[in-house]
């Protein structure tokens, strides 16, 4: 067992790796989200109304 009074110390660079990894992860996540919820912006409608939208002429056979 190692002594509580021994402060624990990560090798060196991991900090740096984690930080880089977690700001590319969440630049990552920004981005899937902007691309998939960025082309339903233009539709928008009342949630609770289904027969209401101002994307019903887009639907014309």
């Amino acid at each position: 067992m190692s002594d509580p009074a021994t402060p624990l110390t990560a090798p060196p660079g991991q900090p740096k790796k984690a930080a880089t990894a977690a700001w590319i992860g969440s630049a990552l996540e920004y981005y899937d989200f902007f691309k998939l919820n960025f082309p339903a912006s233009p539709c928008p409608g009342p949630l609770k109304s289904p027969s209401f939208s101002s994307c019903d002429n887009d639907q014309a056979a």
